[in-house]
């Protein structure tokens, strides 16, 4: 897969902490190494040396477009629980949110 392979010309060092830490729950590995290898924001190449992958230099890299001019993160979101493309939103969609007696209640502008 594209977002898994190694991205050559970047470390381990590129990778900024405070982006991928926010991804640790209790039940993550303690290891920061394995817990990236987990999400598999790096992988190892044949002579084992780490790399960050593509969707670690996308999702944990300061400056991911120094490593990737043309890559990008697309994301979706759909209205309800259905994946239905007519019910998908693009990202000019506004949505307020309100809670009401501790309810979260939606509505579109």
């Amino acid at each position: 897969m594209f977002d898994e392979q190694k991205v050559p010309n970047a470390t381990l060092n590129d990778l900024e902490p405070k982006l991928w830490k926010r991804f640790k729950t209790l039940i993550s590995p303690a290891d920061d190494q394995e817990f990236l290898e987990k999400l598999k924001l790096i992988t190892r190449d044949e002579d084992n040396k780490i790399y960050p992958t593509v969707s670690g230099i996308l999702m944990a890299s300061e400056a991911p477009e120094s490593f990737l001019p043309s890559a990008y993160i697309q994301a979706v979101r759909y209205r309800y629980t259905e994946r239905n493309a007519a019910r998908q939103q693009d990202g000019k969609t506004k949505v307020e949110v309100h809670l009401e007696n501790g309810m979260e209640k939606r509505g579109e502008k």
